[in-house]
């Protein structure tokens, strides 16, 4: 967006950074209209309504959730990406410990399968409420901002007793038409579509390709560019409330080819074969080294971790889903010169 006017007004004494608005502002525009539709639900939209009394449009929707968020990080934190718990609150375990700019928990995961599927998906680590799952989760709240915003706008439209300020309508005294108005004109005829169909994408051969094809994924609005949602209809895939289906986010350019491959996997009778889905786009290194994984471009899969570790010389993987994956131009990592990754499938030339 870039050109915050109404937008940067004082609430409780601050004002919104830009960084964070365009952070937020790119996630809102990003996500479907299902995600800011009407739900059953004690919501954001129900804590707001006594000011907006009511909402007009989806682009309205957005922009009055946009602003609601706004308000709540400031309460919440003074738009402080790291700040930890209140120093007089006594939630000291990695489960209910706050973070990050909206001091949310862990143990918040609970209250939804996107949620879970959101984490997984940024980390790389199936959802639990153990020690460490949580532990990253506070970690990735204060560091990986796209994952924080995402989590907040999900979160917000499940539940308001989280937080305090949504809880009691506290951010309702620092709402602000103008700022919404200014918002939901930038917010028009922005409906996020199924991605279309794309033609066959070069496989790289280097990281030099990689970047040139895929773009640089450290860049703050790569993800919001460059993620789409593939539809598969796997029962141990997670169910993306945002699409109402199954599936999971990987680059655009690939959903076509991720797509053709699962597609012949239930074609074949071979769904049972794909027993977890073990991560497509975490922004990580490889382990051991300094060089990005393929991860970090979503041009990656990991399937069926149990039975096909990092290092397992006699994995458990069908050889008939691996045949399927190479038959539309992937690599399976079963087939490294070095240490073997059965479980892993890449779109990259090692020929």
């Amino acid at each position: 967006m870039g050109n915050f006017k109404k937008s940067k007004y004082k609430i409780n004494g601050n004002v919104a950074p830009d960084d964070f608005l365009e952070i937020l502002t790119s996630k809102v525009k990003a996500l479907p209209d299902s995600v800011f539709a009407v739900n059953p639900n004690v919501d954001i939209f129900t804590v707001m309504k006594p000011v907006f009394k009511q909402y007009t449009s989806i682009a309205h929707r957005r922009a009055c959730l946009t602003n609601g968020l706004t308000c709540l990080a400031s309460l919440e934190s003074s738009f402080n990406w790291l700040a930890g718990k209140d120093p007089g609150a006594n939630n000291n375990s990695p489960q209910t410990m706050e973070s990050g700019i909206f001091q949310c928990s862990a143990n918040s995961m609970v209250f939804g399968k996107d949620l879970q599927a959101l984490f997984m998906q940024h980390t790389g680590i199936l959802y639990s409420q153990s020690n460490a799952a949580c532990k990253t989760f506070i970690s990735q709240m204060k560091t990986d901002h796209e994952f924080a915003v995402e989590y907040m706008i999900k979160l917000c439209r499940i539940r308001v007793d989280t937080h305090g300020p949504l809880k009691r309508g506290e951010i309702n005294k620092w709402l602000s038409k103008d700022a919404v108005a200014e918002l939901e004109a930038f917010y028009k005829d922005t409906s996020v579509e199924e991605p279309e169909t794309i033609g066959s994408v070069k496989k790289p051969r280097n990281y030099d390709d990689v970047y040139k094809i895929f773009g640089n994924p450290k860049e703050s609005s790569w993800s919001n560019k460059n993620l789409a949602f593939c539809h598969v209809n796997i029962p141990c895939f997670p169910m993306v409330s945002a699409h109402n289906a199954r599936g999971f986010y990987c680059h655009k350019l690939l959903v076509p080819s991720f797509k053709k491959v699962f597609d012949e996997i239930i074609e074949k009778g071979l769904s049972k074969s794909i027993y977890s889905f073990d991560g497509c786009y975490n922004l990580r290194n490889i382990s051991g080294s300094s060089n990005l994984s393929l991860h970090s471009w979503a041009i990656a899969i990991d399937l069926n971790y149990e039975g096909n570790e990092l290092g397992d010389t006699t994995p458990a993987m069908n050889m008939k889903v691996v045949e399927i994956f190479k038959k539309n131009g992937f690599f399976w990592g079963g087939d490294y010169h070095g240490r073997k990754d059965p479980m892993h499938f890449e779109w990259f030339d090692r020929s």
